[in-house]
């Protein structure tokens, strides 16, 4: 939502953004491999800022968190990422159109401890070019998807909105996209309000082969918000994400039991800061469907939050369901790259 998160935020501290400053910056990337960055980091130790000794809140367990930066003028802006299947790497895609990775060292329960090896790429379109300074730039979502051979990595962009398909895993050169096709709604929901949330269907259950996007908004604030149900061919069926509140969708990823998380944002003066996490059966999915869900936990600026618009699932070795949540700091100094882990007890 460009007008709270972006041109808000970032507008106002437009005199202090990383952009304005090169002592802060690097040149633009114009090499087709990974580089190398240094991505520094500080622990988080608490999720409610005024008491660091309480960890329940809800079905969330908190673990811990890392807040990241880097001297690198395309790092931040963190908008989709996947997980690797014990949490320890991740692959993550900017809002200007850049791979970033690193790993994790996390301990037993998953607490973050620290990142290393990081490394920044600009994206590939369908055609070749870099995705940097396109008008599909806009990369929002990014989902696995493990029902073919090989596995691939699904990239929504907004604008007229769209769909890329890149081979898994992500290469040091990195590979030019596929594009897919998508449902004509798609293209009409507008330039800032596309698919922010896309999961692929886990390889067991109905969902395998295809898609479930969640657009960030209705037409307005006031309307519910627009899913769809994607198969492979691109021809979809429609569901709604019931609006509660002034939350717009940023996220969204399959629970091992087959469940759908998603996770929703708010931003405006009147009500400041906002994260909320909302579960949805797999049982109520279905087309046509007008889904409210159960709210499992909101989260104001009382709490360590940001621009909240990653969320990814993974299982630990004994088979609890952890939780990672980042944020886009749109590049802004005044906001935060966040990285927070939480086990789920549902």
């Amino acid at each position: 939502m460009k007008l709270s998160r972006r041109a808000f935020l970032t507008g106002v501290g437009a005199g202090i953004t990383s952009h304005a400053l090169p002592w802060l910056s690097s040149p633009a990337r114009a090499a087709a491999t990974f580089q190398s960055i240094p991505i520094r980091y500080k622990p988080l130790t608490r999720f409610r800022i005024s008491d660091g000794e309480l960890r329940r809140f809800g079905p969330l367990l908190f673990l811990g968190g890392l807040q990241l930066w880097a001297q690198e003028r395309h790092f931040g802006g963190i908008s989709g990422a996947v997980s690797a299947p014990d949490g320890s790497a991740f692959t993550t895609i900017t809002d200007a159109g850049y791979w970033v990775r690193f790993n994790l060292r996390q301990d037993v329960d998953g607490r973050p401890l620290s990142v290393f090896d990081g490394a920044i790429a600009p994206m590939v379109d369908d055609k070749g070019r870099p995705l940097p300074g396109s008008r599909r730039a806009d990369t929002e979502a990014l989902t696995l998807d493990t029902s073919v051979t090989p596995a691939r990595l699904i990239a929504s962009y907004e604008g007229r909105g769209g769909l890329f398909s890149y081979p898994a895993p992500i290469e040091e050169v990195p590979p030019r996209a596929s594009s897919l096709p998508v449902p004509a709604p798609v293209h009409q929901l507008g330039g800032n309000k596309g698919l922010e949330a896309i999961a692929a269907g886990p390889a067991d259950s109905p969902f395998s082969g295809k898609l479930i996007a969640i657009a960030e908004r209705g037409r307005s604030l006031a309307d519910n918000r627009p899913g769809f149900i994607i198969s492979a061919n691109g021809q979809a069926k429609d569901f709604e994400i019931v609006r509660h509140g002034n939350f717009d969708v940023t996220d969204a990823a399959f629970l091992p039991s087959g469940d759908l998380l998603i996770l929703e944002r708010l931003f405006n003066l009147r009500e400041g800061l906002q994260m909320r996490l909302r579960h949805i059966s797999a049982s109520q999915l279905k087309p046509g469907a007008r889904l409210s869900g159960t709210i499992l936990y909101t989260a104001d600026f009382g709490y360590q939050i940001d621009n909240m618009e990653v969320l990814t699932v993974h299982q630990r070795a004994d088979g609890a369901t952890i939780l990672t949540l980042m944020s886009d700091d749109n590049r802004s100094l005044l906001q935060r790259t966040l990285l927070l882990r939480f086990r789920l007890d549902l």
